[in-house]
């Protein structure tokens, strides 16, 4: 679980949240998203960034190496925003496979979870199951989960909530 707990516990929260605030910029700045300048106000942001650990220490590299556009790397930050792209993709990414390792649940189960308070009330994972049950629709289940992927599955919240649709209450989200 290394990769997983470094991940959740410094990096993923406040990567999610200078994220989203990059995401705005171009509009603060009233231009496109690839206009040179809202390029470049990006990417200062993203390298301006004070990075800090769960102990309040600076992260300059990390302790495992991720695919950047140049190839792998264990710098931090990513130096273009292309990259830290690909860096909440993966956050995304792992919370889906940390939950499916911890449920064993099947692909329809862990994509039809929906974000909902019970969703992160006490050390379980909820969903709907289909399998060897007698009614259309399915019926509700719920899976243990370490306590890892119960904060991960705190932050796949907050990615959610900010992104989805007004209405919707998907748990998973399409980042681009």
């Amino acid at each position: 679980l290394f990769p997983y707990t470094t991940l959740f516990r410094s990096l993923a929260e406040q990567a999610i949240d200078l994220w989203l605030t990059l995401r705005n910029l171009p509009a603060e700045l009233e231009m496109s998203s690839a206009h040179p300048t809202a390029i470049e106000a990006r990417s200062k942001a993203l390298n301006d960034f004070d990075w800090r650990d769960s102990n309040g220490s600076p992260i300059k590299a990390l302790p495992f190496s991720l695919h950047y556009q140049n190839g792998p790397s264990e710098a931090w930050p990513p130096r273009h925003m292309k990259d830290f792209n690909r860096v909440i993709s993966l956050i995304q990414a792992l919370v889906v496979s940390l939950v499916a390792f911890c449920t064993a649940a099947r692909q329809s189960e862990i994509a039809g979870a929906k974000d909902t308070e019970l969703q992160t009330s006490g050390d379980r994972f909820h969903s709907r199951t289909y399998k060897m049950v007698g009614q259309i629709g399915g019926a509700p289940r719920d899976w243990p989960l370490h306590p890892v992927a119960v904060r991960a599955l705190v932050i796949q919240q907050k990615l959610s909530r900010s992104l989805r649709p007004a209405g919707t209450d998907h748990l998973w989200t399409m980042l681009f």
